[in-house]
């Protein structure tokens, strides 16, 4: 037993075998730590990213604009056409086939309309199995027609700007369906 180390074994002067709550902050000890760790996970990125290498101008484009997906979909539902957004990357990337590129973007739009697709059909689907009677009515309309619905009751812990929003949205109470479970 060495003179750092009491009799259970554990060493006294080293600051590691101290709960690491009242372990003292060293900031550069930290900062070093960091780059090493920033470095390791820049060499693990970089290993990935040779393994997907493109081997073709298409599959880059398509893999570029797969990255890009976020930005050129708000450009293009700020108005901008797929005619500007190609030529800008035609424009950039020189060296990949305008076909290419055209090619990379009608893959993002059928994956858009996919998306879309699946939402619009699931609203349609709602509507088909909704009553006919009910469909195209809103919770207002219906009020509309009964002027002198009693009007929802407040609740007490809610406030007067949340009980007027939930009022607008559920409608006055004699006019709500009723839905299982409620009484």
């Amino acid at each position: 037993m060495t003179d750092e180390q009491s009799k259970d074994g554990k060493s006294t002067g080293d600051e590691r075998a101290l709960p690491a709550s009242t372990r003292t902050f060293d900031r550069s000890r930290v900062h070093a730590e960091r780059q090493v760790a920033t470095l390791r996970l820049l060499a693990r990125l970089k290993a990935i990213d040779s393994t997907l290498d493109a081997q073709t101008a298409r599959a880059y484009a398509s893999r570029y604009i797969r990255e890009q997906e976020p930005l050129i979909l708000r450009l293009l539902d700020a108005g901008v056409g797929v005619e500007e957004v190609l030529a800008d990357l035609a424009m950039s990337f020189p060296s990949i086939p305008k076909a290419d590129l055209r090619y990379a973007i009608a893959q993002l739009r059928d994956r858009r309309r996919k998306q879309t697709g699946t939402a619009a059909a699931a609203r349609a689907k709602a509507l088909a199995t909704e009553p006919q009677s009910v469909q195209g009515e809103s919770a207002q309309a219906r009020a509309s027609i009964n002027p002198v619905a009693e009007p929802l009751p407040q609740r007490p812990d809610e406030s007067d700007e949340d009980y007027r929003l939930r009022q607008s949205l559920e409608g006055p109470a004699d006019l709500r369906a009723q839905f299982i479970g409620e009484q």
